[in-house]
């Protein structure tokens, strides 16, 4: 079992997956890429059965405050969650290509690029995981994610614990999301 924490949620992945934190990676923290002219990172990048590559974003705003501070980093960003999330994915992409040869850490990257780069059908997928919004702003954005990433061609999931426990068959297989104990 391996966890990984991210905003406030801890998702568990069993021995089926494989996974590291790519906004807290040193190739990524100290390749040059973090924030360089407005970089992005993913916060998980993982290996499912070794051959599908997922790339899963985190959110949560569960407390009112959280939701405040959510509208007030949107309404400052002048970008939409999807617009954001996408952006995310293109550039971890981007920047886990970039980083081979330029940082000793990268080398663990290599088997994540490579179905990255391969793009095969049904073997890329995005994911957010955001808690505290409705299902239905998380439906829509689907269609806008997918479109903005049509050049990767990768299956697009936008989550939440309600969604997963409403559409069971869109859960995560192996990978339990909880609150940070």
């Amino acid at each position: 079992m391996q966890a990984i924490d991210v905003d406030g949620l801890r998702f568990e992945f069993d021995n089926t997956w494989r996974a590291l934190k790519w906004d807290d990676h040193p190739a990524y923290r100290e390749g040059g890429l973090n924030g360089h002219a407005g970089t992005k990172a993913i916060d998980i990048v993982a290996l499912h059965r070794g051959d599908e590559l997922w790339l899963i974003e985190g959110g949560s705003m569960r407390t009112a405050a959280a939701r405040i501070r959510f509208k007030n980093k949107r309404a400052a960003k002048r970008e939409p969650l999807h617009e954001e999330f996408a952006g995310k994915v293109r550039d971890t992409i981007a920047a886990s290509a970039w980083v081979q040869d330029r940082h000793d850490t990268a080398k663990d990257l290599i088997p994540y690029l490579r179905h990255a780069v391969r793009g095969s059908a049904g073997k890329v997928h995005a994911v957010l995981w955001f808690e505290g919004l409705e299902e239905a702003e998380l439906m829509a954005m689907e269609d806008q994610v997918r479109q903005s990433l049509r050049w990767l061609n990768p299956q697009v999931r936008i989550l939440n614990a309600e969604i997963c426990k409403r559409h069971p068959q869109r859960d995560l297989v192996g990978v339990a999301v909880s609150n940070v104990p």
